[in-house]
């Protein structure tokens, strides 16, 4: 990137000096941030009553700021490791492995 100043006297002579100005160009975008905050809820299913839905918002969990570009978007998305959960199935006994 350059930039050129040119300078004309009064009867019409002109002269131009140019400066590469690339490496002094820093355009700073604040972007956005996401921090975790607070304590988690618990959420509790409840299989005596598999037609009832256990929710929870987690939404309060979450402190986002958008900078100065304004909001965007907000997507949450739930993620589990494949694995044993350590939790136990109450009905047989068995290890609950998650996949």
């Amino acid at each position: 990137v350059t930039l050129t100043a040119t300078t004309t006297d009064g009867d019409g002579d002109s002269v131009q000096a140019t400066l590469n100005i690339g490496s002094n160009l820093v355009f700073k975008d604040d972007g956005p941030s996401i921090t975790a905050t607070g304590e988690e809820p618990t959420l509790t299913v409840d299989e005596t009553v598999l037609a009832t839905d256990a929710t929870q918002n987690f939404a309060a969990n979450f402190s986002s700021a958008f900078g100065a570009d304004g909001p965007g978007t907000l997507t949450y998305a739930l993620g589990v490791v494949a694995g044993a959960s350590g939790l136990t199935d109450t009905a047989t006994g068995e290890a609950v492995n998650l996949s």
